[in-house]
């Protein structure tokens, strides 16, 4: 909306103002790329990265979507003498984990959720 105001300094000139309002519409943060690709990156499927250009930043790196990898096969976990415990953990509850983790967490649950599996050792020999 416009609003016109008229003022006279000598009765013989009319000068005008013109003053806009300030627009009430809110910016929708869904809608920003940057906004998407972070939520599809927090749920695991396939989003674009970002990429620097000269007249700055383009979202139009394909980044693929997280999947299960193979189990491992090393010989630490099979012998008991190590802190990893890869084999220990079945197929399906891997494929549970993970589907639970990146289908239903939120970004702080993951963060709490990965806290609480890890266990932090004082160093023992500097």
């Amino acid at each position: 909306m416009e609003i016109i105001a008229k003022t006279t300094e000598n009765p013989n000139t009319i000068t005008e103002i013109t003053v806009r309002r300030r627009s009430n519409v809110k910016n929708s943060l869904r809608d920003w790329d940057q906004k998407i690709n972070q939520r599809k990156r927090e749920k695991g499927v396939q989003y674009k990265g970002k990429k620097k250009q000269p007249e700055g930043w383009t979202y139009d790196r394909p980044r693929p979507s997280r999947f299960l990898a193979d189990p491992c096969h090393c010989k630490r976990g099979k012998k008991g003498e190590t802190k990893f415990k890869c084999c220990t953990i079945g197929e399906e509850r891997r494929r549970k984990i993970f589907n639970t983790f990146w289908n239903k967490m939120s970004w702080p649950e993951k963060k709490m959720f990965v806290k609480g599996f890890v266990k932090i050792d004082k160093v023992k020999r500097r």
